[in-house]
């Protein structure tokens, strides 16, 4: 089951539930969507170890394209979303959207 999450409406604690019922139940595919975030959210969610990662930057094609990846058993993380990453500093591989 694929469940998009509102960043903004995420506290830390919520973010550590949904990682442990992703842990508990292989079937749970939780992604994130960041429309305004910050560095501690955008963190905390990547720690969390979640399905996918979007960002509102990103395009339906990008949206459409990670949600195929991550309902067949990848983790996504969409174009705008590497592009946040890399706009907090942190090193992005090319290429490196769909993981296995």
């Amino acid at each position: 089951m694929i469940v998009l999450f509102d960043s903004s409406q995420l506290s830390h604690e919520e973010l550590i539930e949904i990682r442990i019922m992703r842990e508990k139940h292989s079937w749970f595919a939780p992604i994130v969507y960041f429309d305004q975030p910050d560095l501690g959210k955008v963190i905390h969610a990547f720690n969390a170890d979640l399905a996918g990662y979007c960002a509102s930057a990103d395009t339906i094609v990008d949206l459409m394209t990670m949600v195929q990846a991550v309902n067949g058993g990848k983790l996504s993380y969409t174009k705008g979303f590497c592009d946040l990453l890399r706009k907090y500093g942190f090193p992005v591989v090319e290429n490196s959207q769909i993981k296995n």
